[in-house]
């Protein structure tokens, strides 16, 4: 006996939409088609040209989300339009990059200054520019890479070039392989992390740009330019033209002049021809208070209020040290540390002792413990 339908009725101005290939409604149905009849927005639209993928509730939501985020997707449109920047949304990788594909951050809590960074970034990489990206430790440089790298599904490699990073591993090297049955050994070409990411179009971050040997920026110089070429003289001469959508993305905690701050020993002063390369140059700073608290709460689950006290004594430690009274900072990434200790311990303070005051010499420790005691007071 077949089993009746129940008719639900739909609230008045949130009607779904039905699909026209088995009449299930959703609001959104651009998912289903996919899942369900393995089929495209552009071959649903081919079989019926004046379906809808959106009812006008979905549309009107995405619209007011649009308001608050500053970036929007065109559901089927492969496309996402942050500011003036349109990104498409990568629809083929190379077998195996999936992991590589950042994954969505829900902790992530982008302010306005966040969104005009997005923007930078996204129009720079739109344009086959090089973006750099200089700002603080801590304050979330990585991250906004791996964030747009996320909403485009871009299969991202990461490179940290402080001064242990081998040739090898930057460039490649060659290998011996042995035969495990006719004990045969032949020599091969192994990729390091720069070839194979122009070869297979991934976007390269590479971390602390300012801290790089120079055999490292003299190889740079090349795939920097706008035809984007390597020549690998250890593997024959061999030349790479990279993909199409290969990118180089970099972040620095100065802007190439050398530590002007005490804070970042060990980096370098990059030249005028080096940093020319790079179009877009994007300052990045700490989240302003209420952006700083509503990540702590987001990403930890600690109370507002204690939150934000802890956004306040970090703001303060930051001016602390920019009028020289202390020689350490406090960055978002140690906020967010001591806000999840402060959750298992339920003792803010004691917290706030292993992820802060033991960093710290003796005369910058007395400074911070009292800013912290100032604005923690007996919580």
């Amino acid at each position: 006996m077949a089993t009746p339908q129940v008719q639900v009725e739909e609230p008045p101005g949130r009607e779904k939409i039905g699909c026209r290939k088995c009449g299930a409604r959703y609001h959104r149905i651009d998912v289903h088609i996919k899942t369900a009849h393995s089929m495209s927005v552009d071959q649903y639209h081919g079989e019926y040209p004046d379906a809808s993928v959106l009812s006008e509730y979905a549309k009107a939501a995405l619209e007011e989300k649009d308001v608050e985020s500053g970036s929007r997707a065109s559901p089927g449109n492969g496309e996402f339009v942050f500011g003036t920047a349109r990104l498409s949304v990568r629809t083929a990788v190379e077998d195996g990059d999936e992991i590589y594909i950042p994954e969505h951050d829900d902790g992530w809590e982008p302010g306005a200054q966040e969104k005009e960074m997005l923007e930078d970034l996204a129009l720079s990489i739109e344009h086959n520019g090089n973006p750099l990206i200089v700002g603080p430790t801590g304050c979330g440089k990585t991250l906004l890479v791996s964030q747009l790298a996320c909403a485009v599904e871009q299969p991202m490699r990461y490179a940290n070039l402080n001064g242990e990073i081998r040739s090898a591993d930057f460039l490649g090297e060659k290998t011996i392989d042995v035969d495990p049955v006719s004990g045969q050994s032949t020599v091969q070409w192994q990729d390091g992390v720069l070839p194979q990411a122009m070869r297979r179009g991934q976007w390269l971050f590479l971390d602390e740009l300012d801290s790089a040997p120079p055999s490292v920026m003299f190889v740079l110089h090349s795939v920097l330019e706008p035809n984007r070429r390597l020549t690998l003289m250890a593997n024959e001469g061999e030349v790479i033209t990279a993909h199409p959508e290969f990118r180089v993305v970099a972040a620095a905690n100065t802007l190439g002049r050398g530590d002007e701050s005490g804070l970042y020993a060990g980096t370098r002063i990059l030249n005028e021809a080096f940093l020319d390369r790079f179009d877009a140059v994007i300052q990045a700073d700490y989240p302003n208070e209420d952006t700083e608290g509503k990540i702590l709460v987001k990403r930890t689950g600690i109370e507002q209020d204690v939150a934000m006290m802890m956004v306040r004594a970090g703001h303060r430690i930051r001016e602390a040290a920019a009028n020289d009274e202390v020689t350490c900072t406090c960055s978002t990434r140690r906020l967010v540390a001591w806000a999840h200790k402060a959750r298992l311990y339920g003792d803010p303070k004691r917290a706030a002792a292993v992820t802060i005051f033991n960093k710290l010499g003796r005369d910058d420790r007395t400074v911070v413990e009292g800013i912290v005691q100032r604005y923690m007071g007996d919580s």
